[in-house]
C-alpha cells in the first residue's frame, strides 16, 4: 500500500479495515510505502507492529512502487498484492481472490457497481465524509452485491486499485513499465503483457471494496494542468509501445474497435483475448516478441 501527503487521511481507514477483515498467514508481510515522508500514523491503530513502513527518498511512480512490492514478493515466493490507500476493505474480501490461479486478479468496487442504501451512496468518486455519513449500511450492501454477483469473470483489462499477481505470472511477465510516468497506463500495459505471455486477467466480483478514487492524483492534489500533462504523457507512451488500436480499445474503452475489421473478431474467436490483442498490435506494426523481451524480469 502506498500513502502520500495528499491522501494520508484515507490511509488509516484503509489499514484499519484491512486488518479487521484480513487474515494474514505465517510469513505474510504488509508493506506501507510512505511516498513523500509525510506519514505520521505510528501509534494510531491496532495494526501497529504488523506493518513495515518504507520511506521513499523521493516520490516514486505507481509503477516504481509496484515493482518494489513485486520484488519483495519474488524474494519470498509469494503472491504480490499491490493496493491503493483510498480503499475500505470488507469482510471476506480476500476469499474470492484466493487459490492457485495463473491470472492477474482484482476485486470489484463502486466504480463498477454503484449502490444507494439509506445515507450511503456508493458512486464512482467519493470523499471520506460522504462514506462516513452512511457507512453503517455497507455490510448490507456488500451482502446483497455478493448474492447478485458471485462470478469470477475474464476481462480485457482491470483497474489495479487492488491487484493480486501470483509468482507464476510476475516471473514471466516481469515488472511494471516505469516509462508511463506518475500513474496511468501501466496497468493496461500489464494486462496486455499478461495475455500475450499466456495468462489471463480476471475480476472476482464477489470481492467488493469501496474505492474513493484517485485521491493521490486526479481527484486529489493534481491541478487540471498537471492531470492533463500526466494523461498526455502516458497515452503517448502507450501509443508508441502498442499502437493506436489498442490505445483506443483499452485506454478509451472503445468496444466498437472490434467491429472495425472482421479480422479482429476472427482473431478473438480463434485465440481469445490474447489472439485479439496480438492482431491489434500486429495491425499497427508492433513487433510483439521484441516488446515482450524489452522489459526486465525479476
Amino acid at each position: 500500500m502506498v500513502t502520500t501527503r495528499e491522501s494520508g487521511e484515507y490511509t488509516g481507514v484503509a489499514l484499519e479495515s484491512f486488518f479487521r477483515h484480513t487474515t494474514m498467514g505465517v510469513g505474510d508481510a504488509f508493506l506501507l510505502v510512505d511516498n513523500d515522508g509525510a506519514w505520521n500514523g505510528a501509534g494510531h491503530g491496532e495494526w501497529e507492529g504488523r506493518v513495515e513502513v518504507v520511506v521513499n527518498d523521493q516520490r516514486r511512480s505507481f509503477a516504481e512502487n509496484g515493482n518494489e512490492v513485486i520484488g519483495r514478493a519474488g524474494r519470498m515466493g509469494a503472491d504480490a498484492y499491490f493496493m491503493n490507500n483510498d480503499i475500505v476493505f470488507t469482510e471476506g474480501w480476500s476469499e474470492p481472490l484466493a487459490g492457485n490461479v495463473a491470472a492477474v486478479m482484482t476485486p470489484t468496487c463502486n466504480q463498477n457497481f454503484g449502490y444507494r442504501r439509506g445515507k450511503l451512496e456508493l458512486k464512482p468518486v467519493m470523499t471520506l465524509a460522504e462514506f462516513e455519513a452512511g457507512k453503517g449500511e455497507l455490510e448490507g450492501v456488500v451482502a446483497e452485491h455478493r448474492r447478485m454477483h458471485p462470478e469470477v469473470v475474464e476481462a480485457y483489462k482491470t483497474n489495479y486499485f487492488c491487484v493480486k499477481i501470483p509468482p507464476v505470472v510476475y516471473r514471466k511477465v516481469g515488472l511494471f513499465d516505469t516509462r508511463f510516468g506518475v500513474a496511468g497506463g501501466e496497468d493496461d500495459d500489464y494486462c496486455i503483457r499478461t495475455y500475450l505471455n499466456g495468462f489471463s486477467v480476471r475480476v472476482a466480483q464477489a470481492s467488493y471494496l469501496v474505492h474513493f478514487g484517485g485521491r493521490a492524483t486526479w481527484s486529489g492534489a493534481e491541478t487540471r494542468e498537471q492531470w492533463a500533462a500526466r494523461e498526455r504523457n502516458f497515452v503517448e507512451v502507450f501509443r508508441c509501445k502498442w499502437g493506436e488500436t489498442l490505445a483506443r480499445f483499452l485506454l478509451w474503452r472503445d468496444g466498437l474497435v472490434i467491429g472495425w475489421d472482421p479480422a479482429f473478431g476472427e482473431a478473438q474467436r480463434r485465440g481469445g483475448i490474447r489472439g485479439l490483442m496480438m492482431e491489434m498490435a500486429r495491425r499497427d506494426g508492433v513487433n510483439v516478441e521484441v516488446v515482450l523481451e524489452s522489459w526486465p524480469r525479476l
